[in-house]
């Protein structure tokens, strides 16, 4: 089933705005907007959910479990990197060689199922790093996206 085409939540948040595609049964995909973009509330009880949630990660980041229904990841091998980066708690980092190890694949495919993650922050993908520094996001190397992953993670005490 493909992810509903609007949005059903634009949130602010200091780095971006926080959109959210749900249906009424799983979140499908977050995307950070351009701080410009108009917040909108949530259009039905899942996206109420998650509002609540980020509104509380915002304030506070340590300690919010986003334990809500996610639409599995496109593939087994997202899916393995994903539960591998969903383990990593709020406030630590680990390298791609890391989450690599512990998803039994490499470092670059690590990189590349980070590249492809549809839920950032809920699958919290900034928290892994580069072993010589903070690595790409959201398959940017330059600063159009990486200003998102450091401001993540100084609100979560890590820079």
């Amino acid at each position: 089933m493909g992810a509903p085409p609007e949005f059903q939540l634009k949130l602010r948040a200091p780095f971006a705005v926080l959109a959210a595609r749900c249906d009424d049964y799983a979140i499908h995909t977050i995307a950070y907007l351009p701080r410009e973009e108009s917040e909108m509330p949530p259009r039905n009880p899942l996206a109420a959910e998650l509002a609540k949630m980020l509104r509380a990660y915002l304030r506070k980041p340590k300690g919010v479990d986003f334990d809500l229904p996610l639409y599995d990841a496109p593939t087994p091998h997202q899916q393995k990197v994903r539960d591998a980066v969903r383990a990593v708690p709020c406030g630590k980092t680990a390298s791609y060689g890391d989450i690599a190890k512990r998803a039994k694949t490499s470092p670059r495919a690590v990189g590349g199922a980070c590249r492809a993650n549809a839920l950032p922050l809920i699958v919290p993908c900034h928290r892994i790093v580069a072993a010589n520094g903070v690595g790409g996001f959201m398959g940017d190397n330059g600063e159009s996206c990486l200003h998102v992953k450091r401001a993540l993670l100084a609100h979560e005490g890590v820079y």
